[in-house]
């Protein structure tokens, strides 16, 4: 029984330090490895959920300039007072020679962008400013609020509070403390390309908004981030005293993914047929 107890205690050690270090080393590489590959599914499936999103962003666009153009269409038979959505389309592509928001393919900035800011950039010419940038506020699609429905980078002069445009607006677009109109909704994507809303908050204003139902709901656009239209008139007739046969318009979007440098570009046309042209 001796023997047993001093062939045991013999036998019996702790790990080396060396086979510790060697254990700690294998468990922070295992680790370091799963951790990577957790990561990099989170980013995939972020990713994908982003692209989801900035698609809806852009079909829900790409349906709106559809149906101001068909509702258009469909009531140029009717009386001028009745033509509701005349005003919507015309103030897009303009009428009696004024181009409204529409531009030549010379004016185009070139396509795909390799710096999301510089769509954003004053100073850089080829900027969806400079290109005549616009959005549809698709939760306020109605006739009697044109100015409220397709949304420019400028609404009003600042500090302008009296004007019935300015009236207008309040309800829908985002203010400051001091009531001064924000000139730029438009703005780089922050997570994804999205339109975000508020609520209205000025009832004397909502009030002065004919055919508004709604105005306590989120229908107030505070910006566009990472999206914008631009229409472009037929390349044949370039010229705006001449009516194009059709317009084109580009929606885009651009966004950063996470852990990407490189942004995201997604991007649709659209071909809208003048309907006082024969085809």
């Amino acid at each position: 029984m001796k023997f047993l107890k001093n062939f045991f205690k013999a036998n019996y050690r702790g790990d080396t330090i060396v086979e510790v270090t060697f254990a700690i080393a294998m468990f922070c590489v295992v680790a370091v490895i799963s951790i990577s590959i957790m990561n990099d599914g989170l980013n995939s499936a972020q990713s994908s959920l982003e692209i989801t999103m900035a698609r809806n962003e852009i079909d829900a666009q790409a349906e709106a300039l559809r149906f101001v153009h068909d509702s258009y269409i469909s009531q140029m038979k009717l009386s001028p007072d009745q033509q509701q959505y005349k005003l919507l389309w015309e103030k897009i592509v303009g009428t009696n020679g004024v181009s409204g928001l529409v531009n030549t393919p010379e004016q185009i900035a070139e396509y795909p962008i390799l710096d999301c800011n510089s769509a954003y950039e004053l100073s850089n010419s080829d900027n969806l400013y400079n290109d005549k940038g616009f959005i549809l506020n698709t939760r306020l699609l109605v006739p009697a609020n044109v100015d409220s429905t397709i949304i420019k980078k400028f609404f009003a002069a600042s500090g302008d509070t009296t004007s019935i445009s300015y009236q207008k607006l309040t309800d829908y677009i985002l203010i400051d403390a001091d009531k001064n109109i924000v000139d730029n909704p438009f703005v780089p994507a922050t997570v994804y390309p999205r339109i975000i809303y508020t609520t209205g908050n000025n009832q004397e204003a909502a009030a002065l908004i004919e055919g508004d139902t709604y105005s306590r709901d989120y229908r107030k656009l505070s910006r566009a981030e990472g999206i914008w239209i631009l229409a472009v008139r037929d390349a044949s007739t370039s010229q705006a005293a001449v009516l194009p046969t059709y317009y084109d318009f580009y929606i885009r979007t651009c966004w950063y993914p996470p852990g990407k440098e490189q942004p995201n570009t997604i991007a649709t046309i659209i071909r809208l047929y003048n309907p006082g042209i024969s085809n």
